[in-house]
């Protein structure tokens, strides 16, 4: 069983914002507004599954077009973004996260 965030009782679930600028159309309309993966455990301590961001990324994007992350993190959204044919863009304040990211795409 996989425990969520949080102390008390532990939410198995993390919300997600979805910004846009405009009337925008998903893609693909069956996708669920529920979606799951596994967490990751043995990672950069915020890390999404590259998977799960490649739906979002897919669904609200068209290729060629530029995602940008802010805050990239582990860098998750940057790889998916690439993996689907996007550019993108990211920073992020946390040394950390830069050496991490690098680390990652020495790796692809």
């Amino acid at each position: 069983m996989a425990i969520g965030m949080g102390y008390h009782y532990r939410a198995k679930y993390e919300f997600i914002l979805f910004f846009e600028k405009g009337k925008r159309k998903l893609n693909n309309l069956g996708v669920p507004d529920i979606l799951e993966s596994k967490r990751i455990t043995k990672g950069y301590p915020t890390e999404k599954p590259v998977d799960l961001i490649k739906v979002l990324i897919g669904q609200s994007t068209q290729p060629n077009e530029i995602v940008c992350d802010p805050f990239f993190g582990s860098g998750s959204a940057l790889i998916a973004a690439s993996e689907l044919g996007r550019g993108f863009k990211g920073t992020d304040i946390s040394p950390l996260a830069h050496e991490y990211f690098r680390q990652r795409l020495d790796k692809i």
